[in-house]
This record gives C-alpha cells, sequence and structure tokens, in this order.
C-alpha cells in the first residue's frame, strides 16, 4: 500500500464524513471523481493506482486530467470545476493522526492552472419588468 490509500481514507472518513458532516450524495461525487482521476492517472502514469503515490497526483496531471474531462468526456466548464473542487485532498498534518488537515491542494499550488468559466443563464425574475 502507498501513501495515497491511506490518506485517501481518512479523507473520507475523517474530513467529509466527521468534520465536514457531508451528504452521500456529495462523498459519492467525491468518490466519482477520485475513480476517474485514478484511472486517468494510471493511463498517463503506467503506475496502477494501488501504487500511486500523492507526489504523484501533481498540478501537471490534474490539469491533464482536467483538459480530458473537458475534451474527451465532454464535460461543462462547471462539471469540471466540479470535479477539481473534488481533487481538493488536504494533506493531513503530521502528528494530529489525520484529523487535522492543511489547506494546500495541488492546484492551489500552481498559480498556473487555469480554472474553467462558464455562462449562467439569467433568471428572468429577476428583471425591472417583473417587479
Amino acid at each position: 500500500m502507498t501513501t495515497l490509500a491511506p490518506i485517501l481514507q481518512r479523507f473520507f472518513t475523517d474530513r467529509l464524513i466527521s468534520q465536514r458532516h457531508a451528504s452521500p450524495h456529495t462523498i459519492d461525487a467525491y468518490r466519482a471523481t477520485f475513480r476517474l482521476l485514478l484511472t486517468f492517472a494510471w493511463q498517463a502514469t503506467d503506475t496502477a493506482p494501488s501504487q500511486l503515490g500523492l507526489h504523484q497526483l501533481d498540478a501537471e496531471l490534474i490539469t491533464r486530467f482536467l483538459a480530458h474531462l473537458e475534451t474527451d468526456r465532454g464535460n461543462s466548464a462547471s462539471t469540471r470545476n466540479a470535479r477539481l473542487a473534488a481533487t481538493d485532498v488536504e494533506r493531513p498534518r503530521s502528528g494530529h493522526g489525520g484529523s487535522a488537515w492543511n489547506a494546500s491542494p495541488v492546484w492551489a499550488r500552481n498559480p498556473l492552472m487555469r480554472s474553467g468559466r462558464y455562462w449562467m443563464r439569467l433568471s428572468r425574475f429577476l428583471t425591472m419588468a417583473a417587479r
């Protein structure tokens, strides 16, 4: 087992469930994101998910993963951004048993990562005529 597996397990059990009280739908969305990310990382690095380390999920790989979501899978920018937010796995601080987390996700450490934007349709009930 590598360093990635226990960190992901603690992220789901300690961070999402215990600390953030995430809903089952949120946990399912995060699980789906990591399933896609680990599959992509396996294909990109030729390293099985069970052998991946957290250091291998660097900004370059995450950027390529996000591009893959938009181009190959046809995801919208909003879906892409939701997947980006889900990859926000902070490393547990040493000495805290995984209950205290550093706020330094992979994408936050790289200021060159492009953020996708999308257009939202304006609601008609907010127009002046609706008053």
